[in-house]
């Protein structure tokens, strides 16, 4: 069958957009690549092209571009509260895999960004 190509997009057919995303906040379910500090999750807020994510210690913020399935963020701006090592590096490694050109997909109220070597899985926070 012609219709049987693998290449159309993934499961949700069509690539996410801003639209999409703007004005909704995620929380991280499932991080695949590192594992969470305990009693702390990801949470992923997209407003009018910004994108705002707090990990457990500091508020990181940049301007957001969705190109087909990458997520584009040049570079993530933070608040410098002073936390644990482990917080810390939980910030860093989050900002590394958002400014890293991740893919992001968005099935209903599933968002998942996949980076090199590492996966974040979130559900909308209603």
């Amino acid at each position: 069958h012609p219709d049987d190509d693998e290449d159309s997009a993934g499961t949700s057919g069509a690539p996410v957009t801003e639209e999409d995303v703007d004005g909704r906040n995620f929380v991280s379910t499932e991080v695949e690549g590192w594992n969470l500090v305990t009693g702390t999750e990801v949470t992923l807020d997209f407003d009018e092209g910004g994108i705002s994510v707090d990990a457990g210690c500091n508020q990181q913020f940049g301007q957001y571009e969705i190109d087909g399935d990458v997520l584009e963020i040049a570079v993530m701006a933070s608040t410098m509260m002073g936390c644990s090592a482990a917080l810390a590096a939980q910030d860093a490694a989050i900002s590394e895999l958002l400014t890293s050109g991740p893919t992001i997909a968005l099935d209903g109220g599933t968002l998942t960004i996949t980076g090199d070597d590492v996966a974040l899985t979130a559900e909308e926070d209603n």
